[in-house]
């Protein structure tokens, strides 16, 4: 393991539950939509966009927007 991903689960950690479901969801390695997290984790909607937006600061995500339609984002796990 990267010592990138060991610092990025010592962080997640100490995040509050619903972030590390979220993370851990992420860590699939495929990009998801926030409606594909909500329907995995079954958290609502501010909870899943509140845990990206921590998740993003902490810079183990990333955000990649979707092509097809601009107002989308796309979410993914730094190193997954």
């Amino acid at each position: 393991m990267s010592s990138t991903v060991l610092l990025g689960k010592r962080i997640v950690g100490v995040m509050p539950p619903s972030v590390q479901k979220v993370y851990r969801t992420l860590q699939s390695g495929k990009r998801m939509h926030v409606g594909d997290i909500e329907s995995k984790t079954n958290y609502s909607p501010r909870t899943v966009r509140q845990a990206l937006r921590q998740l993003k600061s902490a810079q183990l995500i990333t955000q990649i927007p979707d092509m097809y339609d601009m107002r989308r984002h796309y979410y993914m796990a730094v190193g997954a």
